[in-house]
């Protein structure tokens, strides 16, 4: 039977996380599905060692490892590039899937073949038909920028994977890719559903100051005359979101004051300047101000009043 979906986790030296990962991917494994495991040169482990040896010897998994680290982005940009099945769900080796996520996924599919890219957990279910709808959508905690949350229809795709490599430097690689096929096709049909397949792992295991730096690139390719439209819908939203994971990193860590301004800097750059202009608000500023200056103060007022994308964990 012909594969219909491939499920590729990127890893690296997270040895516990991919195990318990490829366990649950594996029990709900179909005929139609393959799993595709690539390891960026872990050095702490061998990872045809941690496998389990029937996963190693099923013919619907392979196991890659890189000769070199290639980085993580440059590793989810390769997940695009070895697929050799319609659909592709590039799958964190910590976002741990629910269970019957697989069947779920397989139901959602079908009949899609129009599709080119699917946004799970999102707030509706709706489609979009072009760039313009696309930037315009309804959502406002954003998890497309999260990589569990995406499926990719690689027949549409095929021939963009250069654009992912393209935008390694803003941490989004695949994300960045759909903006440019979305820019460079008149009609691209995209489609935002409530289901959520994965338990999100906590706390976040990312560079939120580096993200911050470079996620606003991805802006560097989106053409003069569709920039108005960016700004007022993706960068809009984007804008107030960097401002919310800026109080999360402040918060978490001691960033000097310099980091703060090139952080508004990159906003008022890339999103358009009235997009920096909100993040002036009363709210806003005296959020950061009350992270800056008392952090009990403001885990108070996360923890008990504030809602995504502004919230903290409690524990934290």
């Amino acid at each position: 039977m012909q594969y219909k979906l491939t499920i590729t986790i990127p890893t690296y030296n997270r040895p516990i996380h991919l195990v318990e990962q490829v366990k649950r991917v594996y029990s709900q494994m179909k005929d139609t599905v393959s799993l595709t495991i690539l390891d960026n040169n872990s050095d702490s482990y061998d990872i045809y060692n941690i496998i389990p040896i029937n996963i190693l010897n099923d013919k619907r998994v392979e196991v890659i490892k890189n000769k070199i680290n290639v980085g993580a982005d440059a590793n989810f940009c390769k997940a695009f590039e070895l697929c050799e099945t319609q659909w592709l769900w590039i799958l964190a080796d910590d976002d741990y899937i629910k269970p019957n996520a697989i069947e779920n996924l397989l139901k959602l599919i079908r009949g899609l073949d129009n599709v080119t890219y699917i946004i799970m957990n999102s707030s509706a279910d709706y489609y979009t038909n072009d760039f313009r709808e696309f930037c315009y959508n309804k959502e406002e905690k954003y998890h497309f920028t999260w990589i569990s949350n995406n499926i990719y229809n690689i027949n549409h795709l095929n021939k963009c994977v250069i654009y992912a490599y393209q935008n390694i430097i803003t941490m989004s690689a695949p994300f960045g890719m759909m903006l440019n096929y979305l820019q460079n096709n008149a009609k691209v049909k995209c489609l935002f559903v409530k289901l959520n397949l994965i338990e999100y792992s906590y706390p976040y295991q990312w560079n939120e100051i580096l993200f911050l730096k470079r996620f606003p690139l991805i802006a560097i390719n989106i053409k003069s005359e569709m920039k108005r439209c960016f700004n007022l819908g993706l960068g809009k939203n984007f804008s107030i979101c960097s401002f919310g994971t800026l109080h999360r990193a402040t918060y978490k860590y001691n960033i000097k004051f310099r980091e703060i301004i090139e952080v508004y800097k990159s906003i008022g750059y890339y999103y358009g300047r009235t997009n920096l202009f909100t993040l002036f608000c009363v709210k806003h500023t005296l959020l950061l101000l009350i992270c800056i200056f008392s952090k009990s103060l403001y885990k108070y007022v996360m923890t008990n009043y504030a809602n995504h994308p502004l919230q903290i964990h409690p524990n934290e």
